[in-house]
């Protein structure tokens, strides 16, 4: 995913780039991140999450709506980091792109247990 090229660039050893042209890396690196999250999200949101899931029960339900909101949180988080990426270079913004990676990959681990849950407590083909 896109996230990987983007925390390769704020890692970049300093002076492997000029600083400019690392800014400018950065800055398209963090928008092209920001963008397939959005068009990630809207796949999922638009029945992607939700056919994996047949015939929700309530929990799951409660769980789809809160995964919903975990996207537009993340969304957030990543246009944001679009935009300090553009003003700052990438050692300062390190920390923010491990911290979203970080809750990306919760959000993804959750997204994985309700698929699991939900496939678990599918009849089988055969049924």
């Amino acid at each position: 995913m896109q996230l990987d090229r983007l925390r390769v660039v704020v890692h970049a050893p300093a002076g492997v780039l000029a600083p400019e042209r690392l800014q400018r890396l950065l800055a398209r690196e963090a928008e092209s991140f920001a963008d397939a999250l959005v068009r990630h999200f809207a796949f999922e949101e638009a029945g992607g999450l939700a056919n994996a899931v047949a015939a929700p029960n309530a929990s799951q339900h409660r769980r789809i709506a809160a995964l919903a909101e975990q996207h537009r949180a993340l969304a957030s988080h990543a246009a944001e980091l679009a935009r300090r990426a553009a003003e700052f270079d990438a050692a300062s913004i390190v920390a923010t792109v491990e911290a979203l990676a970080r809750e990306l990959e919760a959000h993804e681990r959750d997204e994985a247990q309700l698929i699991q849950g939900a496939l678990g407590d599918q009849p089988s083909e055969a049924d």
